[in-house]
């Protein structure tokens, strides 16, 4: 069963602020998920597929996801949360990115945390582009699935237009 947040359950989501891992922590986390069998996989896969770990950092992108966030390699964005990879308007403006009181709309964080807790999510997520970007307001579709990796769960995060 898929479940759906709704906004007024960021208020609950204080917990997630955390520290983030170090850039040497994010690789190794990396090489762990990202075996023959997973590249594999998802490379081909024509959705954008995201995978963060449990700091909420991206371990890998596929190439779909490299270019809705327009990046040419994963490791030019490897470490970084879904605002600062979209270009949210609020952590352009030195806001950290997935602290509950910024992300009354966006939602990536609750869908994250519901699949790093182990519950996959369905959310549509809506942002504010900083304005010095070439994006603008974007709504998205986020759909969120927990994987297990060593012990761990890594939220995969699948990103789609919204249909609203």
């Amino acid at each position: 069963m898929i479940h759906q947040f709704e906004t007024r359950h960021q208020d609950n989501l204080e917990f997630a602020a955390g520290d983030r891992l170090s850039h040497v922590g994010v690789l190794a986390q990396r090489e762990e998920l990202c075996t023959p069998t997973f590249l594999a996989t998802v490379q081909g896969v024509p959705a954008p597929l995201f995978f963060f770990n449990q700091s909420r950092q991206l371990l890998h992108a596929n190439p779909a996801a490299l270019r809705v966030v327009d990046a040419s390699q994963v490791e030019h964005v490897l470490g970084l949360r879904m605002g600062e990879l979209l270009g949210c308007d609020h952590v352009m403006q030195g806001a950290d990115c997935q602290d509950a009181g910024n992300c009354q709309n966006c939602n990536s964080m609750a869908a994250i945390v519901a699949a790093l807790a182990g519950q996959p999510a369905q959310q549509e997520m809506r942002l504010v582009i900083h304005p010095r970007s070439t994006r603008r307001r974007q709504v998205y579709e986020v759909s969120s699935i927990p994987l297990p990796v060593g012990g761990k769960i890594v939220a995969m995060v699948v990103l789609g237009a919204s249909q609203g």
